[in-house]
């Protein structure tokens, strides 16, 4: 039973980076993820961390050319997450669409 109840601890103990960027943890810039990190990651964080850097609104279609290029997605793949993504895009409440599908980051 023990074993059971510890393969549960070690499932719960990693934290992604994900969730420290919204515990007010200071924001890495990209260069300091490896591709393969970058490449585990949603494209909404990826999006994220793309704004952040760029510290302005940009159109959807550049959001996703910039991640789509970080990450060396096809364009089979782009075409495959690409609703997904705007989805969650519209769902996290850090991103605003301010009009024209220009979107930028609630401050």
């Amino acid at each position: 039973m023990n074993g059971m109840y510890s393969n549960r601890i070690h499932n719960i103990v990693p934290v992604t980076k994900s969730l420290l960027h919204r515990k007010g943890v200071p924001n890495l810039s990209l260069q300091q993820y490896s591709p393969e990190e970058l490449r585990e990651m949603s494209l909404v964080e990826l999006a994220y961390l793309v704004m952040t850097e760029k510290k302005e609104a940009l159109p959807f279609q550049q959001i996703v050319q910039e991640i789509a290029a970080l990450i060396h997605l096809s364009e089979d793949e782009v075409r495959e997450r690409i609703a997904q993504f705007y989805t969650d895009l519209n769902i996290d409440g850090r991103f605003i669409c301010i009009g024209e599908n220009r979107w930028g980051l609630r401050s």
